[in-house]
């Protein structure tokens, strides 16, 4: 099964950007200040958001990363958790997702400065270096093996490698500007992840060297996501907003298709 892993996913807000969660406390999350290198990493009891095919249906679907806890959901509606564990460091680490193995189901991982810990089951956790410990990662099948390998961005340059392992970047890439939010999918349905950012609430979605999707969806302050939503063979975007995920079916500009609350 070919499988089209995001994500972000959730390595780093937007400066300034806030998000309460449950009616806790908004709390401020890591960001890169404007103009400044690297990143600022204070994690607090932030929830991030997390995507990807939890259960290998075809379809990602929502989660979090609440302290050192991950909380899976199977299906992009209200409800609880499917899937609750913990994996990390809530003080230090980000929150990574991805098919690592291949096996057609996502899994989770934390960054640790530039340690990568992947964690193919409770008992069977890859580790490694790659990057600064001032970068901060990205995932994706960038070369369409099935599998999801990790990358960094530093500045506006992305290096994104083929295997986890420590080693050399295999492609590096110049995008966007180094205070845009980066984010990792596939766009068109090819079967390899490419890169894009965010600006404000424009995303840019970068399918190859000169073609570039540009579209406006959901609101500055928001956290944007992505992913198979409708399982259709391409990864789309979404923005999380306090507890409210919007999710849309396609790269352009429109109404959310699906939009609901997720608060484990």
């Amino acid at each position: 099964m070919r499988r089209r892993t995001m994500v972000v996913v959730g390595s780093l807000a937007l400066a300034g950007l806030q998000l309460g969660v449950g009616g806790a406390p908004a709390v401020a999350a890591p960001h890169r200040p404007a103009g400044a290198a690297g990143v600022v990493r204070t994690l607090a009891d932030f929830d991030w958001p997390v995507t990807g095919d939890w259960d290998g249906d075809g379809t990602d679907t929502v989660g979090i990363w609440r302290g050192n806890r991950f909380h899976l959901r199977n299906s992009n509606s209200a409800g609880p958790a499917d899937v609750s564990f913990r994996f990390g460091s809530s003080a230090t680490d980000f929150p990574l997702a991805g098919d690592w193995d291949g096996n057609g189901k996502t899994s989770v991982g934390v960054e640790r400065g530039n340690t990568f810990f992947l964690r193919n089951s409770a008992t069977n956790v890859t580790t490694f270096r790659f990057g600064r410990a001032t970068d901060f990662p990205i995932t994706g099948d960038w070369d369409g093996d099935g599998t999801t390998t990790i990358g960094v961005v530093r500045g506006n340059t992305f290096f994104l490698r083929n295997s986890n392992s420590t080693g050399p970047a295999d492609i590096t890439i110049t995008y966007g500007r180094a205070t845009d939010f980066p984010v990792t999918g596939d766009w068109n349905g090819d079967g390899k992840t490419t890169i894009g950012v965010v600006r404000g609430n424009t995303f840019f979605l970068r399918n190859s060297a000169t073609s570039t999707t540009t579209f406006q969806f959901g609101r500055a302050t928001d956290y944007p996501v992505a992913g198979d939503w409708d399982n259709d063979g391409d990864q789309t975007i979404g923005v999380v907003r306090g507890s409210d995920w919007f999710l849309r079916n396609d790269n352009s500009a429109g109404n959310a298709d699906l939009s609901f609350p997720f608060t484990p």
